[in-house]
């Protein structure tokens, strides 16, 4: 059976700032389409999930190749029907664990680090499987996937980013106040904003203001653009 090299595979890069919408919107649209999902963010939760346990200490490249070749590997993810990302360690379900504000601090801080984001680079590309990827984070579409077939910048108001942020907290169990979510996250952006995190411009790129939209306007939205360049044969509505 002859497989499809990969440049000719489709990749739809979906970057963003904290609270956008990129997991949900990732998630049901992989779902959707059948293709592979992408959710770098989780890599950096699972790794600093990881030195908060005390498992590991990032200190240099030899450090990281350690941790890359024996922590994520153990690392899996699924999609729930419910549009749910489920992140699995060595079948320990750790979803909530990831969830949590000081494992998305740590994991900014992390993020921050040459070494780790270089090294997870390999890691990230190896992900584009037949028949498609859908790839989150912060840099999928200017630096993993350069040459993705779809970029989208999703951007949202901070107040709705934070409301959102809180929400999602307290589904998880966390009991945080929402004036306390506000300044983890004003932090964690100018982290981001600085850390080669740099917002995608250009011709090339969609950007979609999610602030008022659901997931299904801002998914239709989607479908249409890769619609139109050709990366699906048919025009799908976002309920497919």
């Amino acid at each position: 059976m002859n497989s499809t090299p990969h440049s000719k595979l489709p990749v739809l890069t979906i970057d963003g700032l904290s609270g956008t919408g990129k997991t949900s919107i990732t998630s049901q649209i992989a779902l959707d389409l059948g293709w592979r999902a992408l959710y770098s963010g989780l890599f950096y939760r699972y790794l600093a999930h990881c030195q908060l346990t005390g498992r590991f200490m990032v200190k240099g490249d030899t450090t990281v190749n350690h941790v890359l070749q024996l922590e994520l590997t153990n690392l899996t993810c699924r999609v729930s029907q419910s549009g749910e990302v489920i992140v699995l360690a060595a079948n320990e379900d750790l979803t909530q664990r990831l969830s949590t504000e000081e494992v998305g601090r740590t994991a900014s801080e992390l993020a921050g680090i040459t070494e780790i984001r270089e090294q997870l680079l390999a890691v990230q590309r190896s992900a584009l499987i037949a028949p498609g990827l859908v790839a989150e984070g912060r840099d999928m579409g200017r630096v993993v996937f350069p040459e993705a077939t779809l970029k989208v910048y999703l951007t949202a108001d901070e107040e709705v980013r934070v409301q959102r942020r809180y929400n999602q907290l307290n589904r998880c169990g966390n009991d945080v106040k929402i004036a306390d979510v506000a300044q983890m996250q004003s932090r964690r952006d100018v982290r981001d904003q600085q850390q080669a995190y740099q917002t995608l411009s250009g011709e090339d790129v969609l950007v979609i203001d999610t602030s008022q939209l659901s997931i299904t306007s801002v998914k239709q939205k989607i479908y249409e653009a890769l619609y139109q360049v050709k990366a699906i044969h048919k025009p799908l509505t976002s309920d497919v």
